[in-house]
C-alpha cells in the first residue's frame, strides 16, 4: 500500500457518487498517511494509537 493512496479514496467517492460520509475511513487513512509524508509536526495525527 502506497502512502497517500488517493486511488482508493477516489474509487470510493465514485462508487458512492461523492458521499464522503460513506468514505470517511478512506479519508481518514488518506489524511493520516499523507500528513506523515508532508509534515510530521502535527502530534495529534502522529500520536494516534
Amino acid at each position: 500500500m502506497s502512502p497517500c493512496d488517493v486511488e482508493a479514496l477516489k474509487k470510493c467517492l465514485e462508487e458512492t457518487k461523492g458521499d464522503y460520509v460513506k468514505c470517511q475511513s478512506h479519508i481518514e487513512a488518506f489524511r493520516s498517511s499523507c500528513s506523515l509524508k508532508k509534515s510530521d509536526s502535527s502530534p495529534q495525527s502522529a500520536q494516534k494509537v
